[in-house]
């Protein structure tokens, strides 16, 4: 039957978020003044004191506990759905083993957001999402071979939550005006040129030994947003979760200097703090990156950074469903990821490398449905949901209506931390270094983030320094 095919696995982590986005409304309608300034995760660049106090309060253990008790609870009811769907009896047996492995992997995952929010290593060290990563990969280097049966369960379903979390990074697309049209032409045009240009260059000779599916991730990693990013495209381009993680190292690597060495160089030569948030927001590949960069500098970079890096992690949607149909329509989903196969001649006659020459173009689309990543249409959906028909159901509440998008963003997170878990579950150290000895991905990693750097400079202080464009004040 048809209805069938919209209760498989592809499909549930639009349910999941439009549940998330449903229960987080009813909370802050039912319960206005209870939950305003409740956070569903560590408060970031706390002090010991602020992070005990946060740990202490009822609500705050609370929160957590309703977060893992849906995180949990979802994704083994989704389990139990597609294997009903599916008739897999195999899935049955192993509910339990897996319900357990949510559970530890949550259990890591909230030790990861408290270590993240820590201010002892906010700023000198990355965030909750690289100690997830750190978390899973000492396990599994740890245990070897003995690696418990449920910890291996949920590291094979790392792309699930990966598609969760996606659906619940939630645009609110009135704030993408808030910069006026200078935000707009620093966040997507030189976006999408360092895209290019990276994959440009990847298909270069020299760095043909690098395989397609991690030279887009990188090329994505570097363009967009850096790790959510990344594991955005990840599932689109079916890289591994080696790719994954040894991706995610790099650009963290390769952010740490730059986020010490900026500031005091836009200080140097009396920078704009307009230009150098601009600039930090544009350029910077994570988060974390951005927010230690421009706070050293002063309140109104750090809110022009912020809302430069919002409006470019908009673009992540976008240039996801770009990716899925470039790599439908060059045939590259199809071709082996192995080096020893892609190396071979039969890898070179792809059925879709000149569709409209050897496929109609009907079974073009077709087949382009069937690769089409269907979480992004819950991307949309909760997209609209928050920016058009939440804040009237709040009746327009700002205290609630901010409290509701930040929730969403909390839950978005912890999925995200479980999936880094999970990523590093599935990565030993040896594979991650015989990957690196030929260094052409940290090459690769270079020359984008070099272009990147200096093409975001050239715009932000084009769009931001006032001689060109009259420079946009921020709406409150």
């Amino acid at each position: 039957m048809k209805w069938r095919t919209l209760l498989t696995e592809e499909w549930m982590p639009c349910y999941i978020g439009l549940t998330a986005w449903a229960l987080i409304t009813v909370v802050a309608v039912f319960a206005p003044i209870s939950v305003v300034g409740v956070t569903l995760t560590p408060p970031p660049g706390s002090t010991l004191r602020n992070l005990f106090a946060w740990l202490r309060a009822p609500i705050s253990v609370v929160g957590v506990l309703c977060v893992g008790g849906f995180v949990v609870g979802s994704l083994t009811f989704a389990r139990l759905v597609t294997a009903k769907v599916q008739a897999e009896d195999g899935e049955y047996k192993t509910l339990r083993t897996y319900s357990f492995g949510l559970v530890v992997v949550f259990t890591l995952a909230t030790c990861s957001a408290i270590l993240g929010a820590w201010t002892g290593f906010y700023g000198v060290w990355p965030e909750s999402p690289v100690w997830s990563l750190l978390c899973g990969v000492v396990i599994v280097n740890l245990c070897g071979d003995r690696l418990p049966p449920f910890l291996k369960l949920v590291s094979l379903k790392e792309d699930f939550f990966i598609k969760c979390g996606l659906v619940l990074m939630a645009v609110y697309f009135p704030s993408l005006l808030q910069l006026g049209l200078p935000g707009i032409v620093v966040s997507w045009p030189v976006t999408l040129a360092v895209l290019s240009l990276t994959w440009f260059v990847s298909t270069l000779p020299f760095f043909r030994p690098v395989r397609p599916p991690l030279s887009m991730c990188m090329s994505c990693g570097v363009a967009v947003c850096g790790n959510s990013a990344v594991v955005a495209v990840t599932p689109v381009v079916k890289a591994s979760k080696l790719d994954t993680t040894l991706i995610i190292s790099i650009l963290t690597l390769g952010s740490l200097p730059m986020m010490i060495l900026l500031p005091p160089f836009c200080k140097l030569v009396h920078m704009s703090e307009r230009v150098a948030g601009a600039w930090f927001g544009g350029s910077l590949d994570v988060t974390w990156a951005v927010y230690a960069a421009s706070h050293s500098i002063s309140n109104e970079c750090h809110e022009v950074a912020s809302v430069v890096k919002m409006i470019q992690n908009s673009l992540i949607g976008f240039i996801t469903a770009s990716v899925s149909i470039y790599w439908i329509w060059t045939g590259r989903d199809e071709k082996p990821n192995s080096e020893q196969e892609r190396n071979s001649d039969a890898t070179e006659k792809s059925p879709l490398i000149t569709p409209r020459g050897q496929i109609s173009f009907r079974q073009f689309v077709q087949k382009l449905w069937v690769g089409f990543p269907k979480f992004l249409f819950g991307f949309l959906i909760i997209s609209l949901l928050v920016s058009y028909v939440e804040p009237p159901v709040l009746m327009f509440n700002k205290d609630l209506v901010i409290w509701a998008r930040n929730s969403i963003k909390q839950m978005c997170s912890w999925f995200f931390l479980c999936a880094f878990v999970a990523i590093g579950l599935s990565c030993d150290k040896s594979k991650m270094s015989s990957q690196c000895k030929s260094g052409r991905l940290v090459l690769l990693y270079l020359i984008g983030s070099t272009f990147d750097y200096l093409l975001t400079f050239v715009v932000a202080y084009l769009m931001f320094s006032g001689m060109f464009v009259s420079v946009p004040t921020l709406v409150p």
